[in-house]
Parts: structure tokens; sequence; C-alpha cells
């Protein structure tokens, strides 16, 4: 199993706030800004921050959406360590043979695909652990 830390997630309940704190107070530009209509229109964006990326995110509200699930549960803050995966397949099936739930999403904007997988936070002491794999189409 191949990994490294991807981004880290910070969940919001206002995107626009955010978005001031990121680039006003912090000086950074987003490498991209995205909204999927999946989970009733989730808002995310993604700086360049201390060697990683911090993913901005105000969740949508519908579905099973993880990010509004830690919302509800935590209030804003940390949402999750990404980890970016070689062989999301595998991966998942080796967290799964270890005995860990996992949600599976999958994120697709035009030329792009992300597959996502949730570890169950309470079977991580509160942790929130996020496999993913993009894809160019």
């Amino acid at each position: 199993m191949s990994f490294k830390i991807d981004h880290i997630g910070h969940v919001v309940k206002d995107f626009d706030k955010a978005m001031d704190l990121y680039q006003k107070k912090m000086g950074l530009k987003p490498n991209k800004i995205m909204e999927f209509a999946e989970f009733g229109g989730s808002k995310m964006a993604f700086f360049p921050f201390g060697g990683l990326e911090m993913e901005v995110v105000q969740p949508g509200g519908k579905g099973a959406d993880p990010a509004a699930r830690c919302l509800k549960e935590r209030g804003e803050g940390v949402f999750h360590l990404s980890l970016r995966v070689d062989d999301y397949e595998g991966t998942i099936k080796e967290w799964r043979n270890k005995g860990f739930t996992i949600g599976e999403y999958t994120h697709k904007t035009p030329g792009h695909i992300a597959r996502i997988a949730f570890l169950d936070p309470e079977e991580l002491m509160g942790l929130w652990i996020e496999f993913i794999k993009e894809e160019q189409l």
C-alpha cells in the first residue's frame, strides 16, 4: 500500500467568509474552486499551504455528505486528513479487511474524476481519514 498526505480538510458554515479569510487575511490564492450538486451544492476550494493543500468545504447538507455530518457533530474546524493512494481498490479492500467501515463517493467534473473513501471516524477515535485517487478523463 502506498499513499501520501494530499490535503487537510477544513469544514465551514460560510464559504464566502472562509474564502475571505484564506484570500484576504492569509494572502493565499486558491488552486481550484468547485461545487458539487450531488450533496446539495457542496462548495470546495483548495489552497496551497505549508507544502500541502488546505481544502475549504461548505457542505450542501443533502444526502450522506460526510462534511455535513462533521459540521453537525463538531462544528467548524479540521474535517479530515486526506491520503492520496496509488491503488484505490487495493487500499479499500485492505482497510475493509482490517475491519473498518468505509463510505465511498465519486466527484466528477469535466475531464476529471475523484474516487474518495472515508473511514468511519467512530472507529478511529474521532479521526476522519479520506483516501483519494484522482484521474483525468
